[in-house]
């Protein structure tokens, strides 16, 4: 009957809370305050987890033989880590809120190189607490790794399994979070890869590929490897378009029309306008005249959008000109 009564109880509070909930989140979203908004999906759903699970608890313990029969599965020191575990989800859940909110804020004040830090240091405050709350529940549970640690089993046994790799992905974290080679936005090339920084963690960075494939990168190959960063010291990139005229095609006549629809293109918004086209003759190919104009454009992201408007101004301009654009050929001569 008492374990019926606690159950009913705890039943009836969750629903309340579950309400109450739902009842201060339309309040708290009229508010220009963000903090209330943190504490209270921060506290929403450990809450009712921490009720529930207290409550079914409570019924078994008190309402029912089984703790009698079981002594063993019934101690109190698992309650106490089932209250340590729901604090430090609460605790984590305040941290990340906070940095998500306030963090960027102070990120768009400071600067975009700041995100780097704000989210290493999250990641690093979020894994202090888990690793804390796994020390508490060790010693509520009156576990002793004292002489384990003191003999260098456990240190052996991680670097066994190759915990030098976890070490030294977690150390390169730390070198990009300082150094800041790169921040969250920036487009990368990593070896065969190119695409978008979309996340700095303690262990490894995501990145987006231009075909939108997130790509894993653990950070020791980050700080061995070389990387290219587009974004750095800003994003203006220079855009080569390579062509081959046929032999016999005036040269100065073709370095002309180069240079006008390089104007064009500055006139056209795509290219910068403080950056005048150039063109250079490059090389007596064997089936072609090589030429290559150099602009430049003011983000990486452009570099497709205007190659494609050059490219087809070019063959615009070449048909109207009379200038043939030749493919790969050889001449055979039969001696009879």
């Amino acid at each position: 009957m008492i374990g019926l009564l606690i159950l009913i109880t705890g039943l009836c509070l969750t629903s309340l809370l579950h309400f109450m909930g739902k009842w201060l989140k339309n309040r708290v979203q009229k508010t220009s305050i963000k903090i209330d908004d943190i504490i209270l999906s921060a506290f929403g759903r450990p809450l009712l987890i921490l009720v529930m699970g207290s409550t079914i608890w409570s019924a078994i313990f008190y309402g029912t033989s089984l703790p009698e029969k079981y002594p063993d599965f019934f101690r109190t020191e698992y309650l106490t880590t089932f209250y340590i575990v729901i604090g430090a989800w609460i605790i984590t859940h305040v941290i990340r809120d906070f940095f998500r909110v306030y963090g960027f804020e102070i990120v768009r004040e400071q600067g975009k190189k700041e995100l780097n830090t704000f989210h290493f240091l999250q990641k690093g405050i979020v894994t202090l607490i888990w690793i804390i709350c796994f020390l508490l529940i060790l010693s509520t549970l009156k576990i002793d790794i004292g002489p384990l640690l003191a003999t260098g089993g456990v240190i052996g046994l991680i670097i066994s399994l190759g915990g030098q790799d976890v070490i030294g992905n977690f150390l390169s974290g730390i070198v990009i979070a300082t150094d800041k080679p790169f921040r969250i936005g920036d487009r990368v090339k990593v070896g065969q890869y190119l695409g978008d920084i979309e996340d700095i963690g303690s262990y490894s960075t995501r990145i987006r590929t231009l075909d939108s494939q997130i790509i894993i990168v653990p950070n020791e190959m980050l700080t061995n490897d070389m990387v290219i960063n587009y974004a750095i010291p800003n994003e203006k990139l220079k855009v080569r378009v390579n062509i081959g005229v046929a032999y016999g095609s005036d040269v100065q006549k073709v370095k002309e029309i180069l240079v006008s629809i390089g104007n064009k293109t500055i006139e056209k918004g795509l290219c910068l306008q403080e950056y005048p086209p150039e063109v250079y003759f490059l090389e007596f190919a064997a089936s072609s005249l090589n030429f290559q104009l150099i602009m430049w454009t003011n983000s990486y992201t452009r570099v497709w959008e205007v190659t494609d408007y050059i490219n087809c101004e070019i063959d615009t301009a070449f048909k109207a000109a009379g200038i043939e654009i030749p493919f790969p050929q050889m001449d055979v001569h039969m001696r009879g």
